[in-house]
């Protein structure tokens, strides 16, 4: 995760109160690990397909039951579990990626974030439709 991505995140964690996080594709952890440095408060997971990123992850302490074992089409979490649901570079990645997308609106809360090149040339942020509150895409190379 680049600089920019990391203080966009951080600063839309702040921005949007947001108490929990799902990290979608989450690989080796680097996120997951981030962001506990960040906001050690924060309700942090992932999923992550791949058994030896996984183990790797598993490796630098990262626990099994914070980095599960998950497939982005068919999210193993409950309908707004999470007030943020990202992901950093994986949708190409994803055959089907428009079901994935669609899973990380479902059991985000608040909001969604992409900050890859995936969606579009900069980082796009998308309100959870179940969000009370109301906001616009943003969009910008932050």
């Amino acid at each position: 995760m680049s600089t920019i991505r990391a203080g966009a995140l951080v600063g839309l964690l702040d921005f949007l109160q947001i108490q929990s996080v799902l990290d979608v594709g989450a690989g080796t952890g680097r996120t997951l690990v981030y962001l506990r440095e960040k906001r050690p408060a924060l309700r942090v997971f992932g999923i992550e397909p791949v058994p030896a990123q996984r183990m790797q992850a598993y490796s630098k302490g990262i626990s099994d039951q914070v980095l599960l074992a998950g497939d982005a089409t068919a999210i193993q979490f409950g309908d707004g579990e999470f007030d943020l649901v990202c992901e950093f570079g994986v949708l190409h990645h994803i055959r089907d990626h428009r079901r994935a997308v669609a899973e990380m609106l479902r059991v985000a809360k608040k909001a969604v974030f992409f900050p890859t090149a995936t969606i579009s040339a900069k980082a796009t942020f998308w309100p959870a439709p179940s969000s009370k509150r109301r906001m616009g895409c943003i969009s910008g190379a932050w």
